[in-house]
């Protein structure tokens, strides 16, 4: 044997019998691997359903029971664009993206009201329960949840006190706080209050028979009070930021602080708002009060302006449910965007959001400005 042969091993050949083990072990390991695969996309479709779920619970609640300081849906032109950021109904402030995920806690419990303006979030904390050394406080928290500051607190001296509205303008926080029986027909009653934004120079600036605080527009604060015409109106005031040089405007639809409620419109030299008097037909007057005049006739709720035109809810005679309709200011042709809407909840500049409402369920739709692209953002319920 030469010594550079190589020793080789004898080649076995596997039977049919061995061939057929192979291949059902083969078969057997792919359908495992396809099972795990399938569990794995089961598994990830099923998170995502729970997270929409928690964010239908979450946002519809809140949305179902809240005032208008306790919502705000960031404009698409912000960089903050992709939250929404809002009070729950265990009176939490959270933030939750548009998709109903990334769900982030501000601030614990006892959240009455808030307002952004970028960077900060200005908010009302009461503590929780009820005692008769409870406080509320005024605050502000920086948009991403950091740099909590304690501004300023106000005693609480009954269970029904509460704070209805912040808003900010230039240096100084208006609010309103008073008296507001949740479970009563009554109107709330609050003062207008002002506090400088570093915490400082508290004080207060109107009595209390204040519903909401409107708008604060070119040195005049707009305000509603119970109406002495009709119990289902408002009379609408405007007053200096002092608190001075009240006045009169126009009898409007009820206005208080709640969701859905139809609150006039300041833009330019005019304000849009809806006449109780008048079946809630749209109307616009002067800032001054003057030059009424009638511009939509129907059921209206829930208005918002955008890009100079006007966006609200014209309700049908048979139901709480109508058409969002889109109206320019100067009183030009009406376009019918979406029908089935509750009412809405904000405009930015790119889609109308709303609220849509069934027997066993609700949704919380979008729809662009044109009325085309409509989409489902959450829905919560058991019809669907």
């Amino acid at each position: 044997m030469n010594i550079n042969d190589e020793k080789t091993e004898p080649l076995i050949v596997a039977g049919p019998r061995q061939q057929k083990k192979t291949r059902k072990f083969k078969l057997g390991l792919g359908l495992v691997v396809a099972a795990v695969l399938l569990m794995g996309i089961i598994a990830i479709f099923a998170t995502m359903y729970l997270l929409h779920q928690k964010a239908d619970s979450i946002i519809c609640e809140s949305l179902w029971g809240g005032a208008d300081n306790r919502l705000d849906i960031i404009p698409d032109n912000s960089k903050n664009a992709e939250w929404i950021y809002y009070i729950d109904d265990q009176r939490d402030l959270s933030k939750i993206k548009k998709d109903g995920t990334s769900q982030k806690k501000l601030l614990d419990g006892g959240c009455d009201a808030f307002c952004i303006t970028e960077p900060w979030i200005y908010y009302a904390k009461g503590d929780p329960g009820f005692s008769e050394d409870n406080n509320m406080t005024i605050g502000k928290i920086r948009i991403d949840g950091n740099e909590n500051t304690e501004l300023s607190r106000l005693t609480i001296n009954s269970e029904q006190d509460d704070m209805a509205q912040i808003k900010v303008s230039d240096d100084y926080i208006y609010y309103a706080f008073g008296k507001n029986d949740l479970y009563s027909e009554t109107m709330p009653n609050f003062g207008i209050y002002k506090l400088k934004t570093d915490g400082s120079d508290s004080l207060k600036i109107l009595g209390d028979e204040v519903n909401k605080i409107v708008a604060i527009e070119d040195g005049w604060i707009y305000f509603s009070e119970p109406s002495t015409v009709s119990d289902s109106a408002c009379d609408l005031y405007r007053m200096n930021l002092d608190g001075k040089e009240k006045i009169a405007l126009a009898t409007v639809s009820y206005c208080t602080h709640r969701i859905g409620e139809c609150e006039p419109i300041i833009n330019g030299d005019w304000i849009y708002y809806i006449n109780s008097a008048e079946n809630d037909s749209l109307f616009k007057m002067r800032k001054d009060g003057t030059e009424k005049q009638k511009i939509h006739d129907g059921s209206l709720i829930s208005m918002f302006e955008q890009n100079e035109s006007l966006y609200f809810v014209h309700r049908s005679n048979s139901g709480m449910d109508g058409d969002i309709v889109k109206i320019e200011m100067d009183g030009g042709e009406t376009e019918t965007l979406d029908k089935d809407a509750y009412f809405i909840l904000g405009v930015d500049d790119k889609w109308i959001y709303y609220i849509e409402q069934g027997n066993d369920f609700r949704k919380f739709l979008k729809v662009g400005l044109n009325g085309k692209a409509k989409q489902r953002i959450w829905m919560f319920g058991t019809g669907f």
